[in-house]
Order: structure tokens, then C-alpha cells, then sequence
């Protein structure tokens, strides 16, 4: 994702790209464009663009799963680019206008839950016993899945 994000604070954030060393202390916040909001992460395995990641205590960032959601604390999205292993970079974790990755079959204005699919929400508040992500909506969804359009306000895994 090439798109350009304009960052308010703090001075030098580039939210768009992944370094192989930490620039910033992990967990620092960054504010932006779309009263969007920022966290510092280091991956914990590689992470596609627009994937939901949960995030721990140490600011590790995982691809999130519905088996995965118990043990993380907070949710982000790789709204801007990808992560590789150990890389470190910025999660959207609040504001308007970002991507997030829903699965097929989703609806636009409906609760968000975790899913099987490593990175992807879903609307199905069944299958496989999902987590409900709280303070998400997704407004638009594409076609088939994939890059959707999120607004997200404080959002958290409401277990």
C-alpha cells in the first residue's frame, strides 16, 4: 500500500513501511489524518497488509485468530503495509477510512468476530465459537473478501 498517511505526531513516524530495527520504544503512539491513531509493534510472524493483529503486554503483534484472541490484549490493523518476522512498524488501532481484512460473505454495519482465517474478521457469530471485536464496524465490504473499509473507535477483544 503506497498510500500516503499524514502523521501529526510524533515527528519522523512513517506509518507506511516496516524497518528491521526499532526506530521508535514499542508501544509509542502516533496520531494522524482521519483522527487515526497509531501503535509501535514488533511482528511476531510475518503479517499481510490489512490483517487484525492482536497485540500483548510487549507490544508483540500477531496476525489475530479466534484461538489466538484469549492470549492477546488489544487489537490493531496492518492497514498500510505488511510485516515481516521480528520487523517493527505501526498498527491502526483507531480513526476513519483505514483497510482491514474481512472474509466473504460479511456485511457492511454489522459486529465484528474473530475468525479462523489468520488476519481476517468476519461477521459470523458462529462458527467455531468467535470472539467478538468490539468498537469496530466495517463500512464498505469488497467484493469476495479481502481490503475492506473499517471505522474504529477504542476497539478491544470482548471475551
Amino acid at each position: 500500500n503506497t498510500m500516503t498517511v499524514e502523521i501529526y505526531s510524533p515527528v519522523g513516524a512513517n506509518v507506511t513501511r516496516e524497518t528491521a530495527t526499532a526506530e521508535f520504544k514499542l508501544g509509542t503512539r502516533a496520531y494522524g489524518q482521519d483522527n487515526r491513531e497509531f501503535i509501535y509493534v514488533q511482528a511476531n510472524g510475518s503479517i499481510a497488509v490489512g490483517d487484525a493483529c492482536g497485540i500483548d503486554e510487549d507490544f508483540q503483534a500477531a496476525s489475530l485468530t479466534t484461538t489466538t484472541a484469549a492470549a492477546l490484549h488489544s487489537i490493531g490493523w496492518a492497514s498500510d503495509h505488511a510485516f515481516q518476522n521480528d520487523y517493527y512498524g505501526w498498527l491502526t488501532v483507531k480513526g476513519t477510512n483505514f483497510t482491514g481484512n474481512v472474509k466473504d460473505n460479511s456485511s457492511a454495519d454489522a459486529p465484528l468476530y474473530t475468525s479462523a482465517t489468520a488476519g481476517y474478521l468476519s461477521t459470523d457469530s458462529s462458527t467455531s465459537n468467535p470472539v467478538k471485536v468490539a468498537g469496530v464496524t466495517c463500512v464498505a465490504v469488497t467484493s469476495g473478501g479481502g481490503a475492506s473499509q473499517l471505522i474504529a473507535q477504542f476497539p478491544f477483544i470482548n471475551e
